[in-house]
């Protein structure tokens, strides 16, 4: 499924917040709530720039309510895990660096977003409230090819690699189109990583999933693929070094290192 730009969404919420604040009829507002009205009026401003306050806290809360929303009243068609999650944005002002492109923070934070989407959209999100089950982000990296300047809009495509005993391991692609032609601005990987304190792994978590209907079944059944043929050898190695590398750190006399 392809979701519009999330800034967009956030301030067509604001502006109808703000709508819902001034049909207090005649009545004089309080200091509160015209300085509600008066943040409100300016947030669709400061979100482009990044000066508003909480904006993740707002997408997460409003991805979670959307989803609550559409499983009560039996809408949302949860995808398997082996399909692919696309959102369209752009960059915005807010998003830019004194080099006149889109700033390396500002992938990460897209890549997060396209996380949200995919759990949510799959079902992991709503297992993961409903089980209490603690998960986080391990490990990211991006690979940088194209630039990408003020305004330009492009997508970002999210997959699930693969997963060993504990981690999830995502791809975000960033693309645009010209002329009939794909161009890969950027590439990712990010690692979500369940709890130690979980006694559950992720095949667990996937077959459970399958079992109550929160996911589709995948093309090849869950329970007979193995976690080594499913997830590439690379990012077995890639895994593996950062836990070594961590416990070489964590070991060594820092003025060592």
């Amino acid at each position: 499924m392809a979701y519009p730009d999330l800034a967009l969404v956030r301030c067509a919420f604001y502006g109808l917040v703000a709508l819902c604040l001034r049909r207090g009829g005649d009545s004089a507002p309080s200091r509160l709530q015209a300085m509600l009205r008066y943040l409100l009026a300016a947030a669709p401003v400061l979100e482009l720039l990044k000066l508003f306050p909480v904006t993740t806290a707002v997408s997460q809360a409003l991805l979670v309510g959307v989803m609550a929303a559409k499983d009560k009243l039996g809408q949302r068609r949860p995808h398997p895990v082996d399909a692919e999650n696309v959102f369209t944005t752009r960059v915005w002002p807010g998003d830019m660096d004194l080099y006149g492109h889109m700033n390396n923070v500002v992938y990460n934070a897209r890549m997060e977003w396209g996380r949200h989407l995919f759990d949510a959209e799959c079902g992991l999100l709503t297992y993961f409230h409903k089980n209490r089950i603690a998960v986080g982000l391990y490990t990211t990296t991006v690979k940088f090819r194209r630039e990408l300047r003020l305004l330009q809009g492009f997508r970002v495509r999210t997959r699930l690699l693969g997963w060993n005993e504990r981690t999830f391991y995502f791809e975000h692609l960033f693309e645009t189109e010209a002329q009939g032609r794909t161009a890969l601005h950027a590439q990712g990987i990010s690692l979500l990583r369940i709890a130690r304190r979980s006694p559950r792994t992720c095949i667990d978590v996937l077959l459970a999933m399958e079992a109550s209907g929160l996911h589709r079944p995948c093309a090849t059944p869950l329970d007979r693929v193995a976690d080594a043929v499913r997830l590439p050898q690379a990012l077995h190695d890639f895994d593996t070094w950062f836990s070594e590398r961590a416990k070489v750190c964590e070991e060594a006399d820092p003025a060592k290192l």
